[in-house]
């Protein structure tokens, strides 16, 4: 029977992944992560692909009024490498086994597992898990889980958060093919486990300021790790020997502030949420009971195929994680935070599709979203008169 509280992919669509990633995107409003691929690390398959509400770039496309802007891809915070027995950890069909990518739309969970095999023949398994907290809008959480099926493999890990990336599309109104595109990001500093980066395509640039706090549980205690900072790139490394049936963790929280949340730096204010010394599965919890409350106010039942209640819940589900409700200096994108196309953009459809559910669902939302229109009214009327 199905279960119409989650998308899932199986086998893996190798030739699709890019245009799958979109549906796999997980947010709060804030920002928006697509459900790429952590392990990644060729060309544009490292990219990523998370924006935040209101930090934009200049675009290449001409303004009707003004400098055009783009949604910026921010700094990728779930990079990770993988290897076993010195052998990079791919995902490539022949590769790997039993792949399933799961969408969890009642917690806002995505989960992704499969069977990798080395060149060797040794075979490991893994699982990836990722969160945008809705409960605390700073917060992520990520957490991968390796258990050899054989053997006494040498695993190494690497995580980090990588300011590396660029913009997915060269133009974002050619999707396709999808090729890198503009670098919006310069490198201001990194420390004990927080980077800060500007937007350097835009005169006084929003600046972004990123911390991870990781910790490793091996087969037999934790693993020490090291730094191995790079340009643009904030990296711990740690390694074990791997014992077959055996699972090693690791967790991972991501803290994230802007110089749009407040007066003080945005290194500041992740320095602070960082000393809370705060724990995965805990925030967890909490991220589940907020989406519990959400879905009490916003859930549709439908009488019929299950397929028509899947597909209800998964538009509910993308409206009520893409709205930035917090924010009314910003509203609701054409493609929400799930990419960059329309480069971010607001359009009519906010008032006559989006708005009747927020205003039954989550009327702060939907003052927000008035207020943003509100703000923005003296622009449309030069705009209308122009035309």
């Amino acid at each position: 029977m199905q279960d119409t509280w989650c998308v899932s992919e199986k086998p893996f669509q190798y030739a699709r992944r890019r245009g799958v990633e979109a549906i796999y995107t997980l947010g709060n409003g804030y920002l928006g992560c697509r459900g790429f691929l952590e392990e990644e690390r060729a060309g544009v398959e490292a990219l990523g692909g998370i924006y935040m509400a209101g930090v934009f770039g200049q675009g290449a496309l001409k303004a009707w009024n003004g400098m055009h802007r783009e949604l910026v891809n921010t700094p990728n915070f779930l990079y990770a490498m993988i290897c076993v027995d010195g052998e990079p950890v791919m995902t490539r069909p022949g590769r790997i086994f039993r792949f399933e990518r799961s969408l969890n739309m009642r917690e806002g969970i995505l989960e992704r597992s499969f069977i990798w095999e080395s060149r060797a023949g040794r075979r490991v398994q893994f699982r990836f898990e990722r969160f945008m907290d809705v409960a605390d809008l700073h917060l992520a959480g990520q957490r991968i889980e390796i258990t050899p099926l054989e053997g006494k493999p040498r695993i190494e890990l690497k995580v980090g958060i990588d300011a590396r990336v660029v913009n997915l599309n060269m133009v974002t109104t050619i999707p396709l093919p999808i090729q890198p595109g503009r670098r919006h990001l310069k490198t201001l500093r990194m420390e004990s486990g927080i980077i800060e980066t500007q937007v350097a395509t835009l005169p006084g640039g929003v600046r972004i300021a990123e911390g991870q706090q990781v910790v490793v549980e091996g087969t037999r205690g934790r693993p020490g790790g090291r730094a191995a900072n790079a340009a643009d790139l904030l990296q711990n490394v740690y390694a074990w020997r791997g014992e077959a049936g055996k699972t090693a963790r690791m967790t991972k929280l991501i803290h994230y502030f802007t110089s749009r949340d407040g007066s003080r730096p945005p290194r500041e204010m992740v320095r602070k949420s960082m000393a809370r010394r705060l724990d995965y599965d805990m925030l967890l919890v909490a991220h589940k009971k907020e989406w519990a409350r959400k879905w009490h106010m916003a859930d549709i039942g439908i009488e019929g195929a299950a397929d028509d209640q899947a597909a209800v819940r998964y538009n509910l589900f993308q409206l009520i994680q893409a709205c930035p409700g917090h924010d009314s200096r910003v509203s609701l994108g054409a493609r929400g935070l799930s990419g960059e196309m329309h480069e971010g953009s607001v359009f009519w459809d906010n008032e006559i599709f989006k708005l009747p559910f927020f205003t039954f669902t989550d009327p702060l939302a939907t003052r927000s979203m008035l207020r943003f229109r509100h703000r923005t009214l003296p622009a449309a009327r030069r705009h209308a008169a122009d035309l």
